[in-house]
């Protein structure tokens, strides 16, 4: 939301198939039927978003886009790799030339993880540098991925941004994370490290509510760092979009 309305300086289109709770494959993951990134691909974007498309409107706007023009970023966690490949390759073969893939946060510092906060399991010490180890070894092969599908496909335009990075400058202090809750216009945090449960809860029934309070939560909803157990309030979000936004000013596909 934030990278079309607010750090953005002309009209953009923007069309979300994301799905809560979505994994890159069911078939990796055995997870229930639902949009997996497989079924966003071929079952939305590719069956109605293309001119050739089964559920196309031929005249629509969303078959409109044109490849040089159009950016496809994708955001997901931990899962099938080769999956992501093949549905990369799908999508340039439907006519998509620009890519941008976020890499996966700092999964060992989330409550989920932590415990802080009350809203998730503390894991040990060893378990966290586990975890820590297996999100470095999958952001280093999507990297690899990238760079083995450029070379496939040299017309294509793809990169990565660093995510990981953006997260761990946060979560390096207060001072670290408000310095860019200021640069870019969002929220102060107060809360670094830990969620509230009643947020936690009902986090997305808040979202966009700035000033949303729980008596059983020290601070507003958006002083907080985390919504719940893996994922960041809307102040966190904003930021990101910033980011991404400085580094698309400054990539030439």
């Amino acid at each position: 939301m934030y990278l079309t309305d607010t750090f953005n300086d002309s009209q953009i289109l923007t069309y979300n198939f994301a799905f809560p709770g979505a994994s890159v494959s069911r078939a990796a993951t055995g997870g229930k039927p639902g949009n997996d990134l497989v079924e966003q691909v071929q079952g939305t974007f590719r069956s109605a978003y293309t001119p050739d498309g089964a559920r196309a409107a031929r005249k629509s706007m969303r078959t409109q886009w044109q490849s040089d023009t159009s950016l496809f970023l994708f955001f997901f966690g931990i899962n099938d790799l080769q999956a992501v490949y093949k549905q990369l390759d799908a999508l340039y073969t439907s006519g998509a030339r620009n890519f941008l893939l976020l890499n996966t946060p700092p999964m060992e510092i989330m409550p989920d993880f932590t415990g802080k906060g009350g809203v998730g399991t503390r894991v040990t010490a060893l378990a966290r540098r586990q975890i820590k180890r297996s999100v470095e070894a999958f952001n280093a092969r999507l990297s690899s991925l990238v760079t083995s599908f450029q070379v496939a496909n040299p017309e294509a335009s793809i990169s990565v941004f660093d995510m990981h990075a953006l997260f761990n400058e946060m979560q390096s202090s207060l001072e670290a994370a408000n310095a860019l809750t200021e640069q870019y216009g969002s929220n102060r945090i107060e809360h670094l490290d830990d969620a509230c449960p009643a947020y936690s809860k009902d986090g997305e029934a808040y979202l966009g509510s700035d000033d949303f309070f729980d008596e059983s939560c020290e601070v507003p909803v958006p002083a907080y760092f985390w919504l719940n157990r893996l994922h960041p309030t809307w102040s966190v979000h904003k930021v990101m979009a910033g980011r991404i936004a400085e580094f698309l000013s400054g990539w030439s596909p």
